[in-house]
Order: C-alpha cells, then sequence, then structure tokens
C-alpha cells in the first residue's frame, strides 16, 4: 500500500542553490581546511594561515582562493545545516561557473565583489556576492562576471576566469597604473589600471616569446585605452568597466589575446 508523506508539492522548483556548480564545462576544483570556524556552501574564501588552510575573509586585500563548492559528503550539523564544518576539507572552485547569493539585482557582464565586513541584514553574511565595492565592505574579483539576470536576494551564476596567473583581488605585487598616459611594464605578469582621474592611456612594449600578460580594469573613473606593439589582432584595447581583464601571448612577434573579459579590441 502506497504511502504519501506530504499533501502539497512546489509547483515551480528553485533554479539551483549556493555553491552548485552550473554546468559541466571547465572547472578546477582545489581542497583546503576550514580554518576558524563552520564555512556555509557558496562562500567566497581567503588563503588561511597555514598552507592547507582557508577561511571566511575578514578584511580588505585578503587572498582570494575561490568559491566553496555545494557537497554531499559531510552529515549536517548539530542544527541540521549542512555545511563545511571547522578543520574539514572543503571543496573549492576558482576556475569556472556556480550559483551564489548576490546582495544587489545583477544582469550578464556585472563585476563581482565578495563581502568582507558584515553590514546591516540582509548584507551581514561574509563571503556572499554583490557588483559592487559596498563602500568598501567588498572586494572585487578580478577576471569574475556574472552570468544571469537576478534579483537582488536570489541565486545568481558567476563565472570565474583565472588565465593561469591566479585570482587576483590588489595589487601587491603587481604594477598599477594611474597616470594619465605611460608605458606598461612588460616585467610585471599583471598591470592593473586605476582611471580614478579620468580617461587614461598607455603603451606596452614587445614581450619574450612565450610571455603571459594580464591587464584588468581595478577601478574605473573613465576609459582605460592601451595600444600594444605589434597586436595580432586590431592596434588598440580598451577597458570600459571595473573588472575588464585580458590575457595575452607574445608568440615572439605578435601580442595574441588568450583570454578576454568585456575588453574591446579595434
Amino acid at each position: 500500500m502506497p504511502v504519501q508523506g506530504a499533501t502539497d508539492y512546489s509547483a515551480k522548483h528553485a533554479v539551483a542553490v549556493e555553491g552548485q556548480r552550473a554546468n559541466l564545462g571547465l572547472t578546477n576544483i582545489t581542497s583546503k581546511v576550514a580554518e576558524d570556524s563552520d564555512i556555509a556552501f557558496g562562500r567566497a574564501v581567503v588563503r588561511g594561515t597555514a598552507d592547507n588552510q582557508a577561511k571566511l575573509p575578514g578584511a580588505s586585500g585578503q587572498s582570494f582562493l575561490g568559491v566553496t563548492e555545494m557537497t554531499s559528503a559531510w552529515a549536517a550539523n548539530a542544527s541540521d545545516v549542512h555545511l563545511y564544518a571547522e578543520n574539514r576539507e572543503m571543496n573549492i572552485l576558482d576556475f569556472g561557473e556556480i550559483w551564489v547569493y548576490t546582495e544587489q539585482s545583477v544582469v550578464p557582464g556585472d563585476s563581482v565583489f565578495f563581502r568582507h565586513t558584515a553590514d546591516t541584514s540582509p548584507l551581514d553574511v561574509v563571503g556572499r556576492f554583490r557588483k559592487d565595492l559596498s563602500g568598501g565592505d567588498a572586494d572585487q574579483i578580478i577576471g569574475a562576471s556574472f552570468e544571469t539576470t537576478t534579483a537582488a536576494g536570489g541565486l545568481a551564476k558567476i563565472k570565474i576566469n583565472n588565465p593561469g596567473l591566479g585570482v587576483l583581488i590588489s595589487p601587491d605585487s603587481s604594477e598599477t597604473i594611474t597616470a594619465t598616459s605611460g608605458a606598461i611594464s612588460i616585467l610585471t605578469g599583471i598591470s592593473y589600471f586605476d582611471t580614478t582621474a579620468g580617461v587614461s592611456t598607455a603603451t606596452l612594449a614587445d614581450g619574450v616569446d612565450g610571455q603571459k600578460k594580464t591587464l584588468a580594469m581595478l577601478v574605473d573613473g573613465g576609459n582605460q585605452v592601451v595600444t600594444p606593439a605589434n597586436l595580432l589582432v586590431g592596434t588598440t584595447l580598451t577597458f570600459a568597466d571595473a573588472g575588464d581583464s585580458i590575457t595575452l601571448l607574445f608568440d615572439g612577434t605578435n601580442w595574441g589575446v588568450i583570454s578576454n573579459n568585456g575588453v574591446v579590441a579595434a
């Protein structure tokens, strides 16, 4: 005799849950141990104290490692919440697409920031996501973008694009271009643009055979126009929004584009 355990059902199911991998496309997952606290699925985590640790962000400028992936590997905690318990291994996605909670309405192409400092509810969950600095309470994930049209308080898909040089938050060890004009060093792996003073222009000389060079807009106060020597397609690169980034490869003769997020080549 069949037994029915419920008398009503949802006609429309949720599109996803926080931390759910968005598709079967190319993805990179790393493993770290949860430091200092339990960590929910779909949260931004930063580098921990020990080599094998990761933790929730607690301040600006910490080294972003990725987003915690939902898993069924561990049992629920005493509060019947399924998450990564402190000192348990976590799956962390640092390349690919994943579902997260967004504090603001977003559309495809919007930049991705993660909250490191709690504000008043509903902006009080550290590690969740939005599209701006939130008055300095959030840091940007360079090379990441929202990929769905989602209302505030909903689940959105983000794409994390790591071109092989790491997902970086701040220009701690890289060059920042803030002048209205200038030459970009080819010695650093990444050059950041800060156009607080308005439209800026820069040049990029030839590299060495096999060299990769990433350019990224950190602060948007106007377009950043870059003119690389011997660009394979076009002559200029225009960065219009914070989060725009491009990775170039020098083949001994030309700079070719191997990864692009929002940059217009002309």
